[in-house]
């Protein structure tokens, strides 16, 4: 069922828009989980949250590379790079929650600026 949607065949053209909107930074480079000791806990927990965070960075562009070979429109959206993160998205702290959700409220209000590229620089540095 890999890419079953993205895969449609047939000989109508249709006018695609894809649009991602995300609750993270795409290639969040700056910020991977510390390992807190040298325990095995926290050294799984460090895996397992930069796992994650690879595993949408590679979700994400293999689905804009889809879009790229079959002529639809990519949008994504997430949090801006000048929204710095205080803390990692597996913690839960309301008063961050409650920034980031008023950082998005006022994206919707004053209207989103979508990404509708992944540059290809980018991309070869990391795959």
């Amino acid at each position: 069922m890999r890419d079953a949607l993205l895969d449609y065949k047939t000989d109508k053209k249709f006018n695609v828009n894809l649009y991602v909107i995300a609750n993270r930074k795409y290639r969040y480079k700056d910020q991977l989980e510390p390992l807190e000791d040298d325990s095995a806990m926290s050294i799984l927990i460090a895996v397992a949250t930069n796992s994650v965070d690879l595993l949408f960075d590679k979700s994400l562009f293999r689905l804009y590379k889809a879009c790229q070979d079959k002529g639809y429109k990519f949008n994504y959206a997430g949090i801006s790079d000048d929204v710095n993160l205080t803390t990692f998205s597996h913690e839960f702290e309301p008063k961050e929650m409650n920034r980031l959700f008023s950082d998005a409220y006022e994206k919707g209000l004053n209207g989103i600026s979508w990404q509708n590229k992944i540059d290809d620089d980018e991309v070869r540095k990391h795959y």
